[in-house]
């Protein structure tokens, strides 16, 4: 679930006409992909799930505007 409500991704769309918008990515590596989610986790339940298994971390802090 993304903060427009629909599942998936959903690409950067600052405000029209209101300066520079940062968007930070994260980047987790995982020692496996079958973690046990249920079927629409939250981002709490995500995050808490990785903060178990993370080996490695990488931020990107991205700037845009229109």
């Amino acid at each position: 679930m993304n903060d427009s409500r629909p599942l998936g991704h959903c690409g950067p769309c600052p405000p029209d006409r209101q300066g520079v918008h940062h968007y930070h990515f994260r980047l987790l590596a995982l020692p496996r992909a079958d973690l046990p989610f249920r079927t629409h986790p939250s981002y709490e339940e995500v995050e808490q799930e990785v903060r178990k298994f993370a080996l490695q971390e990488a931020t990107l802090v991205g700037i845009y505007r229109r």
